[in-house]
């Protein structure tokens, strides 16, 4: 809770003092390509959930992006989509692994042996997100078809 606490704070902080801004431009000088954008934003996405948690990147890294999605036309359900997607990966993912703590005790094996084992799952999880990420579709096509 201390570091949701720390991140809801960091996240005002940034808005109110346009630091998001400033991130659009610069990001927007970088790049003006989605696809690119999107490949960045999924390389932030995946070093920070080796290290934090879903709800503090949600906090922190969203008012930062959610300009820049606006200027170049990024759909805000399919960003939302491939967010989840990151954390969800990054839930899996050593140093921190939330769900590596949860899974040792129900296998019955220490994290030393579980980490060897989610090799095929992360390989697949990441070609599930650059499906998601560049086959837009694949994820809007339910949101769509209920008129969102």
């Amino acid at each position: 809770m201390i570091i949701v606490g720390g991140a809801t704070i960091f996240s005002w902080v940034v808005t109110a003092e346009g630091v998001a801004q400033d991130i659009s431009a610069m990001l927007l000088g970088m790049t003006q390509n989605p696809y690119a954008l999107l490949a960045l934003i999924n390389i932030l996405f995946l070093i920070a959930g080796c290290f934090l948690d879903g709800i503090s990147i949600t906090y922190i890294f969203v008012p930062l992006f959610l300009p820049v999605l606006d200027k170049l036309g990024i759909d805000l359900i399919h960003f939302g989509i491939v967010l989840t997607v990151n954390v969800a990966i990054g839930q899996i993912t050593p140093p921190v692994g939330v769900n590596l703590f949860v899974a040792c005790p129900i296998a019955g094996l220490s994290l030393k042996e579980i980490r060897k084992s989610i090799g095929p799952f992360l390989i697949a999880s990441i070609v599930a997100l650059i499906i998601i990420t560049y086959l837009p579709e694949t994820s809007l096509w339910l949101p769509r078809l209920l008129g969102m």
